[in-house]
C-alpha cells in the first residue's frame, strides 16, 4: 500500500472514530501557514531590502539584507533561502552565476562568501576573518574562465572555482596601500579596474598582478571615485552623476540620462547595457537607442537591475523585486518585518510588536525612521512614517506594545516625540498640551517615552524621561496623570507587577519601584539591605507567570519573589545558584542580562552577550543553549526576547537582525476547547516532534494507539505537548491513528480524562 493509499485509509478510519476534520479540530488544516514545527528556526528579517539580483535558467535570485529570495517564473512561486536553510550569513551584498561551474557565488556586506552547487552550500571565511584595517564589502564580482575576481575595499581577491578555493589577494594603491575597488573588467590584453581614485589598470600577462608596481592609473580619468564599470561593444562605460561615461580609444563621450538625476548603477546582460536612477531604469541597444522602464510606485531606492533578453529585473532597497515587461510591471516581496533593527520586543496572544528605534549611547536622538512592525500570525505590518498617517516624520521609536484590550490598537512610545495610538492605518499622538506627558528638563519641546506597560485595569504607563513627574498613566476613560520620583527623574523601562506596582530602570544605576497607590516609592540599588543587587547596572525585567520580578544586570540576573518586598525597610533581590556537574555557582555566573522572557510552561529565557539561555521555571536546571555555533543564530549578541503565548515561538532580537524559534512550550487554557495538533498527518520522512497546543495548563498527558495502547505520557508544557514519534522502547511507532488524551494536572479523577486530538501518523516500511 502506498503512503498517500495509507493516508486515505487512515483518514477514514478517524473519521469513524468521531474526527471531524476541519481547522477548528485541528485536524488536517493548519491554523498558520507555514506552521513551524517545535525546534525549528526561522528568520524574520526583511526581504525588501534587494540590493543584487541574479537570473539563472527560469529562477530569478534576489540578494536582500536577509537573505536572498527566488522567484520562478515557470511556476510563480517564491523560495525565501537564509541562515536556516543554506545561508552561513546576512546581508547580501553580491550574486554571480558562473555557468562553466554551474555555481552561484552569494558575497556578503561583512566580507563573507558562499558557493552553492550541485544542491550544497559551501562557506569560504578568509575574507571575514582576515585581518583588515578596511571595510571587507564586497562590492562586485567579475567572472573570468575558472575564476571569479571579487572587488572589495581593500583591494581584489582571485576566487578558484574548480578548486573552490581563494586563491590570490591583489592590492593595487599606490606603494602596496589598499584601495576599495569597485568594478573589474577586462579589454584586450588588460585589466581595468574602477577604484575609489581612479581608473587602475594592468596587462593580463604582467608576472605578478598581485603586486602594484603592474598596476598604474590611467591618468585621463582624473582621481575622482569611479563608482562602476562596464564593458559594452569595446567601450568602457561608467556614470558620473547624471551622465553616461563611455571611453573609447583615448576619447570620452557623455549621455545624459536623466538632467540632475543622479545615476546609481550601470552594467551589462542580455547583450544591453543598463542604466539605473531614481527615476527611471535605461536599456540601451547595439546603437544607443533607448528603452525607458519608469520607476513606478513602491519603489524606494533603487539598486541595480539586469535584462534577461526580454525583460528587466530591478532591485530595491526597501521595495523588493520588480519586473519590466514589455506590457507590465510586477512586484515581488516576501512577507518580513519592515526592518533588521531590535530594540525592543513584545508579545501576547493579539501579536507580536517589534520596536525598531533606538537612543544613542548617551540617550540622545539617533533619528532612525524604522518605525515598528507587528506580527500576527504570520503576517508582518509595518507602521512608520510611511504606512501610517498623521505621524509627519515619526523617528526613534522605542517601544511598541499591542493593547491586549482593543483588537488592532498598537501604542508607540519614541524618544523624542511622545506617545502614539495606532490603530489601523491611522495615529493619534500624545504630548504636551493633550496629556500628562512633560518634555525632558532643559529642553523646549522634546518628550522622551523608552517604555509602556498595561495594569490589569487597562491603565497605560509610561516613563517620561527627563521630566519633573516621570511616571505617567493614561487611564482607560483616556484622563491622564502624573507622579514625582524625587530627584530621580531619568528614568527607564516600564514593567507593572501583579500588585500594581511600577518598576523603572534608573539612568544612574538600579531601579526606582513606585507602589499600586503611587504614594510611596523607593530606589533598589547594590546596597545591602536596600536591593543587594550584583551591579547596578540593570539592562532588564520581566514578570515570571507567578509574580516574580527577574531583574538582569551586567553581573547576571536575580528574582525578587515577593516584588511588594521592596516597600519594607530591609529588602534584597535573591540571587540564584545553580549546579553544573561537580560546580556550584551564581545562575549564569557574570554574564550580562540583556533580555529576560518567560514562556508558557514558566521557563526563564536569558539573552546574553553569548547566545540564549533556556533554564527550567526554578532555574535550577539548564534545558538549552543556542550560539551561532550550533544553531542558525544571526549573533550571539542577543538584545531583545519575546514569547508568543499561542504558538510557543520565541522571537529572538539580535543586531542583526530577528529570528523565531518554535519551542515546546504555550500558554495554556483553563477550560479544555479546540487544539491544534502538527504536523498532521505525520509524514514517513518527518523527523522531528508531533506537537498539540491549546491544551489546559499543565495538563497530564498520555497518547495511545487506536487500540487503546499507551506509547507515551509526560505532563504538558504550559499548554503545549511535543512528542518525539517514540514508544517507550525507543522505536519509531507503526502507521496509525494516535489519541491525545487530557487531564487536568492536579485532578484524580481519571475519569476526567478526554480525548482531545487525533493525529496520523505514518511511519516508512524499514523502520
Amino acid at each position: 500500500m502506498s503512503p498517500r493509499t495509507l493516508i486515505r485509509a487512515l483518514l477514514l478510519l478517524a473519521s469513524g472514530l468521531g474526527w471531524f476534520l476541519s481547522a477548528g479540530a485541528g485536524a488536517l488544516c493548519p491554523v498558520d501557514d507555514p506552521e513551524l514545527a517545535v525546534g525549528q528556526w526561522r528568520t524574520h528579517l526583511p526581504l525588501n531590502k534587494v540590493s543584487c539580483v541574479e537570473k539563472v535558467g527560469t529562477r530569478v535570485y534576489a540578494g536582500c539584507t536577509g537573505g536572498i529570495f527566488v522567484f520562478d517564473t515557470e511556476d510563480g512561486s517564491l523560495e525565501r533561502i537564509t541562515r536556516v536553510n543554506g545561508l552561513n550569513d546576512v546581508e547580501v551584498a553580491v550574486l554571480s552565476y558562473s555557468q562553466a561551474y554551474q555555481t552561484l557565488i552569494v558575497g556578503y556586506a561583512n566580507g563573507n562568501l558562499d558557493l552553492y552547487r550541485n544542491g550544497q552550500w559551501v562557506a569560504l571565511d578568509a575574507v571575514l576573518k582576515a585581518n583588515l584595517p578596511v571595510g571587507k564589502k564586497i562590492r562586485s564580482i567579475h567572472q573570468a574562465g575558472r575564476f571569479a575576481y571579487l572587488c572589495y575595499g581593500f583591494g581584489m581577491v582571485e576566487l578558484d572555482l574548480a578548486k573552490t578555493e581563494i586563491r590570490s589577494t591583489f592590492v593595487i594603491g599606490p606603494g602596496g596601500r589598499y584601495l576599495g575597488v569597485n568594478a573589474l573588467v577586462a579589454q584586450d590584453s588588460f585589466w581595468y579596474a574602477a577604484t575609489d581614485s581612479g581608473l587602475y589598470r594592468a596587462r593580463q600577462d604582467a608576472p605578478n598582478l598581485q603586486s602594484f608596481e603592474f598596476w598604474q592609473r590611467d591618468t585621463a580619468w582624473g582621481t575622482q571615485k569611479i563608482p562602476g564599470l562596464a564593458l559594452y561593444r569595446d567601450s568602457l562605460v561608467t556614470f558620473r552623476r547624471d551622465s553616461l561615461i563611455l571611453y573609447k580609444d583615448g576619447g570620452q563621450r557623455a549621455l545624459v540620462i536623466n538632467l540632475g538625476v543622479d545615476n546609481v548603477f550601470v552594467g551589462v546582460s542580455g547583450g544591453q547595457l543598463l542604466v539605473v536612477n531614481a527615476f527611471r531604469t535605461v536599456r540601451l541597444d547595439a546603437n544607443l537607442a533607448l528603452s525607458n522602464y519608469p520607476i513606478p510606485d513602491g519603489v524606494v531606492s533603487p539598486s541595480m537591475a539586469i535584462y534577461d533578453g526580454y525583460q528587466v529585473w530591478m532591485g530595491d532597497l526597501g521595495g523588493g523585486l520588480f519586473r519590466f515587461t514589455p506590457w507590465e510591471t510586477y512586484r515581488y516581496q516576501p512577507e518580513g518585518p519592515s526592518t533588521d533593527k531590535v530594540f525592543q520586543l513584545r508579545s501576547h496572544a493579539r501579536g507580536t510588536a517589534l520596536a525598531g528605534g533606538a537612543y544613542s549611547s548617551v540617550f540622545g536622538n539617533t533619528f532612525d525612521p524604522a518605525g515598528a512592525a507587528l506580527l500576527t500570525g504570520n503576517r508582518w505590518r509595518a507602521l512608520n512614517r510611511q504606512t501610517l498617517g498623521g505621524v509627519g516624520n515619526l523617528y526613534d521609536v522605542t517601544g511598541a506594545f499591542p493593547d491586549p484590550n482593543i483588537e488592532g490598537r498598537v501604542w508607540l512610545s519614541s524618544w523624542g516625540q511622545g506617545l502614539w495610538q495606532v490603530d489601523g492605518d491611522s495615529a493619534r499622538g500624545y504630548g504636551v498640551g493633550n496629556s500628562a506627558l512633560q518634555v525632558q528638563q532643559g529642553t523646549s519641546n522634546v518628550v522622551r517615552l523608552s517604555g509602556v506597560d498595561m495594569d490589569a485595569s487597562g491603565a497605560l504607563w509610561m516613563s517620561n524621561f527627563g521630566a519633573p513627574k516621570p511616571l505617567v498613566v493614561r487611564y482607560p476613560n483616556g484622563t491622564w496623570n502624573s507622579f514625582a520620583t524625587g530627584g530621580q527623574t531619568e528614568l527607564l523601562d516600564m514593567l507593572v507587577d501583579r500588585a500594581g506596582n511600577k518598576w523603572m530602570r534608573n539612568r544612574s544605576g538600579g531601579l526606582v519601584v513606585m507602589d499600586a497607590s503611587n504614594t510611596r516609592y523607593v530606589t533598589v540599588t547594590t546596597n545591602e539591605g536596600n536591593g543587594g543587587l550584583p551591579s547596578s547596572q540593570v539592562i532588564c525585567m520581566a514578570m515570571d507567570r507567578d509574580g516574580a520580578v527577574w531583574l538582569g544586570t551586567s553581573q547576571g540576573p536575580v528574582v525578587f519573589y515577593n516584588p511588594s518586598a521592596v516597600f519594607r525597610s530591609s529588602f534584597n533581590a535573591t540571587r540564584l545558584k545553580i549546579q553544573q556537574e561537580q560546580f556550584v555557582g551564581y545562575l549564569l555566573g557574570t554574564e550580562q542580562i540583556m533580555s529576560i522572557a518567560v514562556d508558557g510552561a514558566n521557563r526563564k529565557w536569558f539573552g546574553t552577550t553569548n547566545g540564549l539561555w533556556l533554564f527550567n521555571p526554578e532555574c535550577t536546571q539548564l534545558l538549552a543553549q543556542f550560539t551561532t555555533r550550533n544553531s542558525p543564530l544571526l549573533s550571539d549578541q542577543i538584545l531583545a526576547l519575546a514569547v508568543d503565548p499561542v504558538a510557543g515561538e520565541v522571537l529572538v532580537g539580535t543586531d542583526r537582525g530577528l529570528m523565531g524559534y518554535r519551542s515546546s512550550a504555550t500558554q495554556g487554557v483553563q477550560v479544555q476547547g479546540d487544539v491544534h495538533a502538527f504536523p498532521n498527518p505525520v509524514e514517513p520522512d518527518f523527523e522531528g516532534y508531533l506537537s498539540v497546543r491549546g491544551l489546559v495548563t499543565d495538563a497530564w498527558i498520555k497518547i495511545t494507539d487506536a487500540s487503546g495502547q499507551l506509547v507515551y505520557q509526560t505532563k504538558a508544557d504550559g499548554g503545549q505537548v511535543s512528542w518525539n514519534l517514540r514508544d517507550p522502547s525507543g522505536r519509531r511507532v507503526n502507521s496509525g491513528v494516535y489519541l491525545v488524551h487530557a487531564v487536568a494536572f492536579d485532578s484524580f479523577d481519571l475519569s476526567a480524562q478526554t480525548v482531545v486530538a487525533k493525529v496520523v501518523v505514518l511511519t516508512r516500511n524499514n523502520e
